[in-house]
C-alpha cells in the first residue's frame, strides 16, 4: 500500500474515531447536566437556594422569601405532576386515534417512541412528599 493511501486511511479513521468519541461524550454530558438541573428543581432546599443565590436577600428578607419560595416549590411540583399525567393521557389518546390508520411497521415505530417516552419518565420520577426527602435522594443514583 502506498504511503499516501495509508496516510488518508489513518487520517480518516482518526476523524471517524474523534466524531464518535465527541458524540458519546456529548450525550453523557447532556444527560448529567439535565439530571443535575432536575435535582435542583425537585429538591426543596436547592430550589430555594437557587433563588437566594440569584436574589442575594438581606437577613431581614431571607425568612419571608424562603417561605414564599417553598410554597411555590410545592405548587411547581404539583403542576409538573399534572403536566406529566396530561402528557401521558394525550399520548394514549393519540395512539388510540391513529391505531386503525397505521401499518404494522408504523405502529411499531410509534410504540418504540412511546416506550422511549416512558423510559425518560421513569428515569426522572416525581419526588416524594416534602416530609420524606431522603427517600428521593436514595433513589436518584
Amino acid at each position: 500500500m502506498k504511503v499516501k493511501t495509508r496516510t488518508i486511511i489513518v487520517l480518516s479513521m482518526t476523524l471517524i474515531l474523534g466524531i464518535m468519541i465527541g458524540w458519546i461524550g456529548g450525550n453523557i454530558f447532556r444527560k448529567d447536566f439535565y439530571e443535575e438541573r432536575m435535582r435542583h428543581f425537585r429538591n426543596p432546599e436547592r430550589f430555594v437556594d437557587n433563588f437566594e443565590r440569584i436574589i442575594q436577600p438581606t437577613d431581614e428578607q431571607r425568612d419571608k422569601l424562603r417561605q414564599i419560595f417553598q410554597a411555590h416549590h410545592e405548587k411547581t411540583l404539583k403542576m409538573g405532576e399534572k403536566f406529566r399525567q396530561s402528557m401521558k393521557s394525550n399520548f394514549d389518546s393519540i395512539k388510540t386515534e391513529v391505531d386503525s390508520l397505521l401499518t404494522t411497521e408504523q405502529k411499531e415505530k410509534l410504540e418504540k417512541f412511546l416506550e422511549r417516552q416512558d423510559r425518560i419518565e421513569r428515569r426522572f420520577p416525581p419526588p416524594p412528599p416534602p416530609d420524606r426527602p431522603d427517600e428521593f435522594r436514595n433513589r436518584t443514583r
